[in-house]
């Protein structure tokens, strides 16, 4: 009887070992299963991918500059530059920004415009050399040659005004200050204003010497008629001369909204103007020609020869960027 019940209790001991035993292998593979349906489930499984791609094509366009033989490059922010198809090969020499739309001149007679910078549209309405251009008050006003064109939507443009001389007009600026809102400047000291695009008038500027730039800061400034000099006027109107600290011919200006003007020009030259008379000479870092200049986006950025493109937070200090061309850089803007 013994023996019996030590029979017994021997197969009762080797079935409760094996039932603990097959228990262990479900509740591990049980465990397996249910991280995997987690893992399924949170749509992680251990391999980590990367779907992000980067579209060049639909970057946001801040700036573009525009050069000889129908360059267009575009920038986000200024140091990081693309090159555009314009479709032409003509030299553009101005680009401006109004009402989502950027619009380049064209020195061979036709104008180019793109709602983002990057794909560009040929306008003929307009057959006539245009050196400038500037938008304001819900209007594109070029300049260039004797002409003055004006247009609302940068497809449809207007003849102005025609000088009865051949001065060449270099550039046109908005700036409203009472009556006058715009003003163009050219060649044999030509100041002219207008208050509506439509009629011009024309202003005595004191020089006979080519003026080649005008902005509209806490005061108007103009690039004077001789090497290094200036002109400046609170109403666009009277205008009177000012000297510079330099000898080199000035092409551009740009004023920050806030209280620091600057002006570009030949041999690399920059000069900034603080709320006052007074230009102090600043080192661009370069000794190319610079031809244009812009503030937006919170810096300034200037062109100019050998594809130049140098910027600037303050005015004060300036660092080169690479443009990736050699050809001459004749036109900026910002669209901010």
């Amino acid at each position: 009887m013994t023996k019996i019940r030590q029979f017994i209790v021997l197969i009762l001991i080797l079935c409760l070992a094996m039932l603990l035993h097959s228990c262990g292998q479900m509740t591990t593979e049980d465990d397996g299963l249910d991280s995997k349906s987690i893992e399924e489930a949170s749509g992680s499984t251990g391999i980590t991918t990367d779907d992000t791609t980067t579209d060049n094509s639909t970057e946001s366009v801040k700036f573009v500059a525009v050069g000889v033989s129908g360059k267009i490059f575009t920038s986000s922010d200024g140091t990081t530059w693309t090159e555009r198809t314009s479709g032409t090969t003509g030299d553009l020499y101005g680009v401006a920004y109004g009402n989502g739309l950027f619009v380049a001149v064209n020195t061979g007679g036709t104008l180019h415009t793109s709602n983002d910078g990057i794909t560009w549209n040929t306008i003929t309405g307009a057959p006539d050399t245009h050196r400038a251009i500037t938008f304001g008050d819900d209007l594109f006003v070029t300049a260039g040659n004797s002409y003055i064109y004006t247009s609302s939507d940068g497809s449809s443009w207007n003849l102005r005004y025609t000088q009865t001389s051949m001065n060449f007009l270099r550039a046109v600026n908005y700036g409203s200050i009472g009556t006058v809102k715009y003003q163009a400047v050219g060649d044999s000291g030509t100041i002219l204003t207008s208050s509506d695009g439509t009629t011009w008038t024309s202003r005595t500027s004191g020089t006979s010497g080519s003026i080649h730039a005008i902005v509209f800061g806490q005061l108007f400034w103009a690039t004077g008629g001789t090497a290094g000099g200036m002109l400046y006027s609170s109403d666009a109107i009277s205008w009177h001369s000012r000297t510079t600290v330099t000898s080199n011919s000035l092409n551009g200006l740009a004023y920050d909204g806030n209280s620091t003007t600057v002006a570009v020009g030949d041999a690399g030259t920059i000069l900034t103007n603080h709320l006052g008379l007074s230009w102090t000479s600043r080192s661009s870092g370069t000794s190319n020609i610079l031809y244009d200049v812009k503030y937006g986006n919170n810096i300034f950025v200037a062109v100019g020869d050998s594809g130049t493109i140098i910027t600037s937070s303050d005015g004060t200090s300036w660092n080169i960027q690479t443009s990736g061309t050699s050809y001459s850089l004749r036109g900026i803007v910002c669209s901010e």
